[in-house]
C-alpha cells in the first residue's frame, strides 16, 4: 500500500495550489502588465482569508489538543508545519515577480513608487496635510506589555511595529533640556502602566540623558497614584500642587490643522518669556 499513488489531496494543500495558478498569471509575461497587477493583487487577498478561516481554523484544533490526522494521515500540527513551507515560497515568488517584473514594467508606463526623498517641497506638504487629515485621526496606538503579552492584532488593518532604540537618546543629549514636563503621569504608577507600558522606561531615558526639573501632570491623582508617581521618578523633596479642572488661566481653542510645526513655532515665539505645555 505504501507504494501507491495517494488516492486524496489535502484539502488545505490543494487550494493553496490553485492560488499558485492565479500566481501564475501574475508571472506570465503574455498577459497584459496591469492585468498581471491584478492577478498578483487577488492572491495576495486570497491568501489573507485563507489564513483567516484555513489556517485558524487548525490553529483552533491544535490549541484544543485535536490530532486527528485527515484523510491523508496529516494531522493538524503537520498541515501547519506544510502549509507555512509553501506559503513562504509562494510569497518569495510574490515579491520576486512584483520587484523584478512587475514594478520595472509600471515605471516605464509612468507609474512608480516614491519615497519620502523623492518628493519636492509641495508634494510633501499635500501628503503631509492628507495624513494630519486623514491617517493621524485613527491611528490608535497599542502597547506591548513587559510581560511580552501581545494586545490583540485585527484582520485586515495596516500594523506599524515601532521599537524605540536606546541610541535615540544621543539626540537629545546633544541639546541642553532644562524641563521635563510628564502629562498622564499616572500611566508611571502601578494603576496607569498596563495602559502605557512605555511610561515605566521614562526614568532610564531621563538618567541617561541627564537628570533635570521634573513636573509630573495628571487628572488621575489619587494618593496612591501621587505615590507611586515620587517614587517611580525618585523625586524626593518635590512639591505638590492639587486643583481643580476650573481655573482662569485656562482655555480651549480650536484652530484648523495646517502646517503643524510652522504653527507650533509660531505659537512659541508669540510667547517668550511665558511658561506653558503644547500637547502635539
Amino acid at each position: 500500500m505504501s507504494d501507491q499513488e495517494p488516492l486524496f489531496f489535502n484539502r488545505e494543500l490543494s487550494w493553496l495550489e490553485f492560488n499558485q495558478r492565479v500566481l501564475g498569471e501574475a508571472l506570465d509575461t503574455g498577459v497584459p502588465l496591469l492585468e498581471r497587477v491584478k492577478f498578483l493583487a487577488i492572491t495576495s487577498s486570497n491568501l489573507d482569508e485563507f489564513y483567516m478561516v484555513r489556517i485558524g481554523g487548525l490553529n483552533i484544533m491544535v490549541s484544543n489538543d485535536k490530532h486527528t490526522p485527515d484523510i491523508t494521515e496529516r494531522t493538524p500540527a503537520k498541515q501547519l508545519e506544510e502549509l507555512s513551507q509553501r506559503t513562504h515560497e509562494m510569497i518569495k515568488q510574490q515579491y520576486q515577480c512584483f520587484n523584478e517584473m512587475l514594478e520595472p514594467g509600471l515605471e516605464e508606463i509612468g507609474i512608480r513608487r516614491y519615497s519620502q526623498l523623492d518628493l519636492n517641497e509641495t508634494q510633501y506638504k499635500v501628503l503631509s496635510d492628507r495624513f494630519d487629515r486623514e491617517i493621524y485621526p485613527i491611528i490608535s496606538p497599542l502597547g506591548i506589555h513587559p510581560d511580552g503579552s501581545m494586545p490583540l492584532i485585527g484582520n485586515q488593518v495596516i500594523h506599524l511595529a515601532v521599537k524605540i532604540k536606546e541610541d535615540n537618546t544621543e539626540l537629545l543629549k546633544s541639546v541642553n533640556i532644562s524641563f521635563y514636563a510628564i502629562d498622564e503621569a499616572h500611566c508611571i504608577s502601578e494603576w496607569g502602566h498596563d495602559f502605557r507600558p512605555e511610561y515605566r522606561k521614562l526614568k532610564q531615558i531621563i538618567d541617561s540623558i541627564g537628570r533635570s526639573p521634573i513636573i509630573a501632570l495628571t487628572a488621575t491623582a489619587t494618593p496612591k497614584v501621587r505615590q507611586d508617581i515620587m517614587k517611580n521618578l525618585e523625586i524626593t523633596n518635590g512639591d505638590l500642587y492639587l486643583n481643580s479642572f476650573n481655573r482662569d488661566n485656562l482655555f480651549y481653542e480650536i484652530r484648523p490643522k495646517k502646517d503643524v510645526a510652522k504653527q507650533i513655532i509660531q505659537y512659541i515665539n508669540q510667547r517668550k518669556g511665558e511658561s506653558g505645555i503644547v500637547y502635539c
